[in-house]
């Protein structure tokens, strides 16, 4: 009998998407909305931090004991991170650089980039619950499965907004992958 993570792993392989699945050569420029550049950059940016959200469920304890879950885990973590690398190659292609006033037009958000890269997300992460519960496994599939959840939502939001066919598709892909993740950390809370 397949276990938990062999079944999801399975269905992924079925229903995954690649980035090379997209034709980054017919970007329709013309539909791609200010307010649709404002969400690749920040969506960019917070997907651009999964080593540290990987790192963090690194740092739970029992979490080598809970072998399905720490092989999700590392999925997870590279279909994160090909959200992360579709988000920054789009923003790139589209020379986003965000409000000027902020910072310089030229870094086409890498100023953001570099901050996310150079946080301790982990150690804030776990500073922000007085009860330790990014250490266990409990917490972690209960805060995994409601962020999932909501960047799901956030992302489902966005493709009804936009006019573009091009970031329509990406970011249901995206969506798809965030409501998989979730009903996954969601059916460990229930086990």
């Amino acid at each position: 009998m397949a276990s938990e993570f062999e079944t999801y792993f399975e269905m992924s392989e079925k229903t995954g998407w690649r980035t090379t699945d997209l034709n980054w050569n017919k970007i329709d420029k013309e539909n791609i909305s200010e307010l649709d550049k404002q969400a690749i950059l920040a969506t960019s940016v917070i997907e651009y931090g999964v080593p540290h959200y990987s790192n963090t469920w690194g740092k739970v304890k029992g979490i080598e004991e809970e072998w399905d879950l720490w092989q999700f885990v590392t999925l997870w973590a590279g279909e994160e991170h090909r959200h992360s690398f579709a988000l920054k190659k789009l923003a790139d292609m589209l020379d986003i650089s965000g409000n000027a006033k902020h910072y310089d037009k030229s870094a086409k958000g890498e100023h953001y980039y570099k901050q996310v890269s150079e946080s301790n997300f982990s150690k804030l992460q776990k500073e922000s619950c007085s009860t330790d519960c990014y250490s266990s496994i409990a917490g972690m599939l209960t805060y995994t499965a409601i962020q999932e959840l909501v960047t799901a939502k956030f992302y489902q939001s966005a493709v009804k907004k936009t006019k573009s066919k091009f970031v329509s598709t990406l970011l249901s892909h995206i969506a798809k992958d965030e409501l998989k993740h979730h009903a996954f950390y969601a059916a460990g809370i229930k086990r």
